[in-house]
């Protein structure tokens, strides 16, 4: 299964300290969105993966909400249309790319077409092939375009995505979120942590993926705001 390096709660970290980090990563990232803007020399992916209830959108609307939604192009990635099942698989990814000096934020991304067909048993193993292949020939393309992606997976424990489940299920203040079919992929939990190795193991040509331990929601923020920064520090002093 996932490596030991992908962890659901990191017990190094110290709460206190990161959460007071975490509004100055805020204002710094707020500072820097800014400049890439008005520079509009590059452009920044950030991909959130991750099961169910690991926090996908709690992280855009905390950690990519400022300075305003003219810095961000977001995108959420469901299950692909007729129009879009009548082109490649990427078609529907690449026209929601950003354009230089913008954030692109993608709740899910090109790798859900790798993730569901493998779990449920649509696609055979040449055609997973060719879709690891052609992930990353497109995210090369992107980087030598200019463009660099932030690719975070979001490790929930089963445990507590089970009682997140449950939650939405009864809880009338988190109900808006219940669905159905999330028990269903539940169900395939193996699965699906089966295809995460497969990518992590086979897409990390041009850029790394990112573990965050999701089982703690200040961890979750403190590790994404930590990397963007980083990033947004590396490319401002590149250009």
């Amino acid at each position: 299964m996932l490596s030991k390096k992908f962890v659901t709660e990191n017990k190094e970290l110290d709460k206190a300290r990161c959460k007071l980090e975490i509004k100055i990563l805020k204002k710094e990232c707020t500072r820097l969105i800014k400049e890439l803007h008005s520079r509009k020399n590059a452009s920044i992916i950030v991909v959130l993966q991750g099961l169910d209830a690991s926090g996908k959108d709690g992280i855009v609307e905390r950690c990519f909400s400022q300075p305003g939604p003219r810095f961000y192009k977001t995108a959420s990635f469901k299950k692909p249309t007729p129009e879009e099942l009548s082109h490649d698989f990427l078609w529907r990814i690449h026209k929601e790319c950003p354009p230089k000096g913008v954030i692109g934020v993608f709740n899910r991304s090109h790798y859900e077409d790798i993730l569901v067909p493998q779990s449920y048993g649509w696609i055979d193993e040449k055609e997973l092939e060719n879709r690891y292949e052609s992930i990353n020939d497109f995210e090369n393309h992107l980087k030598r375009s200019g463009t660099y992606i932030l690719k975070f997976f979001l490790n929930i424990s089963y445990d507590l995505q089970g009682e997140k489940l449950e939650e939405r299920r009864y809880n009338p203040l988190k109900r808006y979120k219940h669905n159905d079919s999330d028990w269903e992929t539940r169900a395939k939990w193996d699965d699906f942590m089966k295809s995460y190795d497969g990518i992590f193991e086979n897409c990390e040509k041009a850029f790394e993926w990112i573990n965050v331990p999701a089982d703690k929601k200040w961890q979750k923020d403190y590790v994404v705001l930590k990397e963007f920064h980083k990033t947004l520090n590396r490319i401002l002093k590149d250009e």
